[in-house]
């Protein structure tokens, strides 16, 4: 067997042995129940109501907590006012049992949020940028298959002003409500597949 050979055949038994730790799940250590490692969360409300999609991947990080992205797009119309956004963050949940299963929980989340604001007819939106932090507290409920629903309150908080300048088509300001800004109470219904 050649030398070259022999390092590929290691390099293939490490991957493989690599790939089934990453999708394997682990014991939970009171139990020993096994616990899944990531899950894939969208929150379909926000879509349904203000065209908001929120999506989360959380990482398991130990036992009770889980790590992960945090992406937001907006795009909806209210109150002669036009807004686009888009939020770039991450997001923490502290189980009160084992993460990623049926268990009390508390959500923190943290990011970057840009905004584009206008009234219906402008030349040139407002362009905004922010912080977002918001703090949930709810109930997720999983199922065999991995699919789960997560359901819960919480505040959250925006560094957006409350309104801003746009420039209208005849080249006026025109003062708009930034939707969302400042202080705001949330509530968290979101869909998931564990694995």
């Amino acid at each position: 067997m050649t030398q070259k050979l022999k390092i590929f055949i290691i390099l293939i038994a490490v991957s493989l042995y690599g790939t089934q730790n990453v999708f394997s799940k682990e014991k939970a250590p009171e139990s020993g129940k096994a616990i899944n490692k990531y899950n894939l969360r969208v929150n379909p409300i926000g879509l349904l109501a203000d065209t908001f999609l929120l999506l989360n991947f959380d990482i398991g990080v130990n036992g009770k907590l889980t790590l992960g992205p945090e992406l937001g797009i907006s795009a909806f119309f209210d109150d002669g006012v036009v807004e686009r956004g888009e939020l770039l963050g991450v997001h923490a949940n502290y189980y009160f049992s084992n993460r990623i299963d049926d268990a009390w929980l508390l959500g923190f989340s943290a990011g970057y949020l840009h905004k584009t604001v206008a009234p219906l007819l402008a030349k040139k939106p407002a362009n905004l940028s922010g912080i977002s932090i918001s703090s949930t507290a709810g109930y997720q409920w999983i199922w065999k298959s991995g699919f789960n629903i997560i359901l819960g309150l919480g505040l959250g908080y925006s560094s957006l002003p409350k309104t801003a300048t746009a420039k209208d088509f005849a080249g006026a300001n025109e003062e708009v409500k930034v939707p969302n800004a400042g202080l705001r109470g949330l509530g968290v219904f979101s869909l998931g597949y564990a694995f």
